[in-house]
């Protein structure tokens, strides 16, 4: 059980800080060099923000399904894990952890706050609706459909279609 904790905790801090990465940087950028009028990088980069909300939203369920599906957490595991990465961004009182807590609340919270939702600006509601997706994401289950027979695969396991 340890090494599929293990695998998923690299997988889980992997998509978020290239999510981070992206909306700090990546997206900024280029938006700067394409778009040097600032009223078109203005929109853009709130465009840019609705994005990333929807997207960090995306991966968060994602998570959820990748923590049952693929890695076998059951739902009291998986949450303690989703509590247990979260928990030093509440309880540590140094500056860079307070700041982590800022950029990691307006990787979902911007989302809320360009539609004026601005209760759900607090860490917590944004945590809350964080761990909500990632336990919806534990009742989706994802399978492609393979061109050889109409098997149906899942990532580990193939099932045949009847």
């Amino acid at each position: 059980m340890g090494g599929r904790i293990w695998h998923f905790s690299l997988e889980f801090f992997f998509v978020l800080i290239c999510i981070f990465i992206l909306k700090t940087w990546v997206f900024p950028f280029f938006i700067s060099i394409w778009f040097p009028i600032s009223d078109m990088t203005e929109l853009l980069h709130e465009w840019t923000l609705l994005m990333v909300g929807v997207i960090t939203l995306f991966a968060y369920v994602g998570l959820g399904s990748t923590a049952k599906w693929s890695y076998h957490l059951n739902w009291k595991v998986s949450s303690a894990l989703f509590c247990f990465y979260h928990l030093p961004l509440f309880v540590l009182p140094w500056t860079w952890s307070q700041q982590m807590q800022s950029d990691w609340t307006y990787l979902v919270g911007e989302l809320f706050v360009l539609f004026g939702f601005r209760e759900w600006d607090s860490p917590f509601s944004i945590f809350i609706v964080s761990w909500v997706a990632f336990l919806f994401g534990r009742w989706m289950k994802i399978k492609e459909k393979d061109e050889q027979g109409g098997r149906l695969v899942s990532r580990h396991k193939v099932f045949v279609q009847k």
